[in-house]
């Protein structure tokens, strides 16, 4: 039970670098391409376009820091961008909720609809993604 313990507190404390890491990675790609082409793509477009690049910069990262699983990359990755597009839906209309209620504009909700985001992440990376 103790080393089941060490190992979820373990996975977790990876998780939480992994995910810092890639919150970063997240913010620094999109605001230059928001503000890149802001003028000729609309929200939605530039949000996809920096949702696409970060699925597979997360998958990655987890998959061999987070959860340091080597085995069925190719299954791994249709279940983790499977569940990549639902959290970009989830995403979305979350940050129009956050614009809506909370007039913050999209720069500010992006990043925050992120940090909500990433907490569910890791129940449904452990128990379905990448479990063993």
């Amino acid at each position: 039970m103790q080393s089941t313990n060490k190992k979820l507190i373990k996975t977790i404390g990876r998780f939480s670098l992994a995910s810092a890491v890639n919150t970063l990675f997240s913010l620094v790609s999109f605001q230059p391409i928001y503000y890149l082409f802001n003028s000729t793509l609309d929200e939605l477009s530039i949000l996809l376009v920096t949702h696409i690049l970060n699925v597979f910069f997360s998958f990655f990262l987890h998959r061999s820091f987070s959860f340091q699983v080597r085995s069925a990359v190719l299954l791994r990755l249709v279940k983790f961008t499977a569940y990549q597009t639902l959290i970009f839906f989830l995403a979305v209309n979350l940050i129009e909720l956050l614009k809506t209620i909370l007039s913050l504009p999209i720069y500010l909700a992006q990043p925050v609809a992120t940090l909500i985001l990433i907490t569910m992440n890791f129940f449904v990376y452990k128990s379905y993604v990448f479990k063993n």
